[in-house]
């Protein structure tokens, strides 16, 4: 006991021995790691920290956070590079080094790390041992060193490309001497050099041929030789302005050939210093007898382009691009906008309010972009502040040297009421065509009925008849005035009595209407007439029809008749409201119908009268006092009975 007391002894001694010689040699590891610029660690299997040595100031304070912790966790992405090298020590059990960049508040450190593994007994890899030395004030040494390297290669690029591009421009400039030469010689336009008195020093050979002499003889020679006589004022004139103000002038002169042919040329001359003082001066020399005559052809063009424009029926005007401001117009646009040509000229569309400024963008962008723009539809307003409808055509033009746009105008007012007529017709055709129709099917369909009674029968037919007679009537004014339209009118005169013609229409009407009093008031005196009496049934049933329409129920219609020198006079009265001196001036147009009359019909009653009168060669009219009713007059010229008369 006692012997195995004091092995314990002993042993407890040499721990305590062990232990101390660690410590001391940890102070000794931490004092030589004091002031090394190595940073040394040790990390587990798992890559965690168990030990740091560090001497970077930054990591340093940190220092003791690395403990258990990865280098993902502690340096995020930065660190992702060091852990991939570790792990494969780990794995492979290799040893490595790598050159590792850490960016800690804002700076930059270069590491050179060497990763070793660390063992067990078994020789299993259990962790990993690292020393890391910080390099980078030697990587910015080394970066410094490559870039002044970098530089002196790029110096000594440069240098050699100015030793090589000074040597080529020796050679060019070799070169371009003899090919100025050349080109000065064989250029396309005369040059000559002159003292200051006009007397040739140099030329070229172009000069040479312009004046149709050998260079020899035109050195030395005075160049006011070869200057017609009217053209030698404004060379004097033209040298003189070259040597007093030294800028480049140019002039237009009449020379001479030594054949005498006469042409254009024009001078482009400079002053050429000398000593401080301006002793000669340099001249190209070109012919432009070519261009001259294709400005007298261009200006006698423009000149008939503009008489045409100016004649023009067609409203047409001429503005400059882009600015749209107008610089001609002829009578026919100054018409049509009630403008004075001193009002408009120099302003634009838009400043006038002419059309709106949207549209007359378009047409300028269009013009602009296409050099066209056409078929364009506008409303434009009149100096009065009426409104026209206008088809425009615009193209780009050259006049006098600048581009500008034309404008054709073309009043489309008229047509555009017709078509709107038109379909106002067609929709009361329509209209008045249906309702005859309606009822007639409505009738018949009802008369077919076993349940209806005779009378009931009697009066539905009775319904029938006068629906289809009022359709009849609307399709014979149709086709009367179709064949009117078309020239295929054919009247068939002979000598009727307008007694019976006016009896006949009279009866036609009062089988329709039974609620006026239609009076005939017609002398049995009246000699006969040369017309077409079915014709004249016709207008005479028109003219009542209407009075019957716009005549209170109960009121008088009067048919009458007498003869005068310039033949037979017809009229019809009624007993309405009358007819406005307003509504007077249009009721004979087509689909024309009284305002707030109350009346239907699709107005072609009295375009038909008035056509069919005036076929006979008479006319028609009205005379009305408004509130006092109105009466329709026309006249059958004297004549004999005609057949197949065709108007």
């Amino acid at each position: 006991q006692q012997k195995r007391n004091e092995e314990l002894i002993r042993s407890g001694e040499q721990l305590r021995k062990t232990e101390l010689a660690l410590r001391t040699a940890r102070k000794q590891l931490d004092a030589a790691f004091l002031n090394s610029p190595v940073i040394a660690f040790a990390q587990d299997r798992e890559l965690r920290y168990t030990w740091l040595y560090n001497t970077n100031r930054a990591l340093a304070q940190e220092g003791e956070s690395f403990i258990g912790r990865t280098d993902e966790e502690i340096l995020g992405e930065q660190g992702k590079p060091l852990a991939d090298a570790k792990r494969a020590v780990v794995e492979t059990g290799a040893g490595t080094r790598i050159v590792f960049l850490l960016s800690i508040g804002g700076s930059q450190y270069y590491y050179d790390t060497s990763i070793e593994p660390v063992r067990d007994e078994s020789g299993r890899v259990t962790g990993v041992v690292c020393t890391a030395l910080d390099i980078t004030g030697q990587k910015k040494y080394e970066e410094q060193i490559q870039k002044l390297v970098e530089d002196l290669k790029i110096h000594q690029g440069e240098l050699q490309v100015q030793t090589e591009e000074l040597r080529q421009a020796e050679k060019e400039a070799s070169e371009t001497r003899d090919q100025y030469m050349d080109l000065y010689d064989y250029a396309p336009v005369g040059y000559l050099t002159m003292e200051r008195n006009g007397v040739i020093l140099e030329a070229n050979l172009n000069a040479a041929s312009l004046l149709g002499f050998e260079r020899s003889k035109l050195i030395h020679s005075h160049f006011t030789n070869f200057i017609v006589a009217d053209s030698q004022e404004a060379f004097c004139f033209h040298l003189k302005q070259v040597l007093q103000t030294g800028i480049r002038q140019k002039c237009e002169i009449r020379m001479h050939r030594s054949d005498g042919s006469i042409f254009y040329a024009t001078l482009e001359s400079v002053a050429v210093h000398s000593n401080g003082t301006r002793n000669s001066i340099r001249t190209s020399l070109s012919d432009i007898t070519e261009r001259k005559k294709a400005e007298k052809e261009l200006r006698e063009s423009e000149e008939r382009f503009l008489k045409a424009f100016h004649s023009s029926p067609v409203p047409q005007a001429i503005a400059s691009l882009p600015e749209e401001r107008w610089v001609e117009v002829n009578d026919s646009f100054l018409r049509m906008l009630e403008y004075t040509r001193d009002e408009v000229i120099g302003q634009t569309s838009a400043e006038l309010k002419i059309i709106d400024a949207n549209e007359r963008a378009g047409i300028l962008r269009g013009v602009l972009e296409k050099g066209s723009e056409q078929n364009v539809e506008l409303t434009v307003r009149t100096k009065t502040g009426k409104l026209v409808t206008v088809l425009s055509f615009n193209e780009k033009i050259t006049l006098g040297g600048q581009e500008h746009c034309i404008s054709t105008l073309l009043d489309i007012t008229e047509r555009k009421r017709v078509e709107q007529i038109k379909d106002e017709f067609i929709g009361m055709v329509s209209h008045e065509l249906r309702t005859p129709l309606t009822v007639i099917i409505g009738a018949l369909a009802t008369a077919k009925d076993e349940r209806a009674s005779e009378d009931e029968r009697e009066e539905l037919l009775q319904e029938a008849s006068s629906s289809a007679e009022s359709l009849a009537g609307i399709l014979d004014n149709m086709i009367e005035l179709s064949r009117y339209q078309a020239g295929r009118l054919k009247l068939n005169k002979k000598a009727v009595r307008i007694t019976e013609i006016a009896g006949m229409a009279v009866q036609r009407v009062r089988q329709k209407y039974d609620t006026h009093d239609i009076i005939l008031d017609i002398p049995d005196e009246i000699p006969e007439i040369g017309a077409d009496a079915g014709r004249i049934e016709r207008v005479l049933y028109n003219l009542v029809e209407n009075a019957v329409k716009y005549s209170p129920p109960g009121g008088q219609v009067r048919v009458f008749s007498a003869l005068e020198k310039r033949g037979l006079v017809i009229g019809v009265r009624d007993s309405g409201q009358g007819i406005s001196s307003e509504d007077q001036q249009k009721i004979f147009e087509p689909f024309a119908r009284l305002r707030g009359s109350g009346a239907v019909g699709i107005g072609l009653g009295l375009v038909v009268c008035k056509r069919l009168v005036e076929a006979h060669g008479g006319r028609i009219w009205v005379e009305s006092t408004p509130g006092e009713g109105c009466a329709f007059l026309f006249t059958v010229p004297h004549g004999k009975a005609e057949q197949d008369s065709k108007r």
